[in-house]
């Protein structure tokens, strides 16, 4: 009797859960935003930035282009 008990107990609880479980899906979905990105073109490169960040992009971007020139020379490509 006590099994039995048992039993009833453990799929009613199993059940309880799975019903809570279905009631949540499909909330996490992804929600896109529309980004406000800004490019930055190179002889070599497209870099993308956000406008609060266009201070450091120039700097980044020429950084990138003497590393580029360096690198070609360096491994003769």
């Amino acid at each position: 009797m006590k099994a039995v008990r048992a039993l009833a107990l453990g799929v009613l609880l199993l059940g309880a859960s799975r019903l809570e479980a279905q009631q949540y899906f499909g909330m996490n979905q992804v929600q896109y935003k529309h980004f406000k990105w800004r490019v930055l073109e190179t002889e070599h490169f497209l870099v993308h930035y956000y406008p609060e960040e266009k201070a450091a992009v120039s700097v980044a971007a020429r950084m990138a282009e003497r590393s580029y020139a360096r690198l070609s020379r360096v491994l003769g490509h």
